[in-house]
């Protein structure tokens, strides 16, 4: 249980790395569109679709936080120690 806890918590660090590029990949978008539109070469529909997408990929980031922070979680528990930054104050 315990290996199998940790190799959720690799995952997750993973999935943070790559939410954290396509977050930034998002932005740069972003920016393109919205530098495009205020050039009169691109639509405001290419910018609503660009912010979308950076917060999909926010979206995409903070749940792969959550999912590393609960196998956080599972680790104490499967370890039988108590976290007390895991606990509600």
């Amino acid at each position: 249980e315990v290996k199998t806890n940790l190799l959720q918590i690799r995952e997750a660090e993973k999935r943070i790395a790559v939410a954290r590029k396509g977050v930034e990949a998002a932005r740069e978008s972003y920016r393109m569109a919205k530098a495009r539109y205020q050039a009169q070469v691109g639509t405001y529909t290419d910018v609503l679709d660009a912010q979308a997408g950076q917060t999909r990929s926010e979206a995409s980031l903070t749940k792969a936080m959550a999912e590393y922070q609960g196998a956080v979680a599972d680790l104490y528990v499967s370890i039988g120690e108590r976290n007390f930054d895991l606990t509600s104050k």
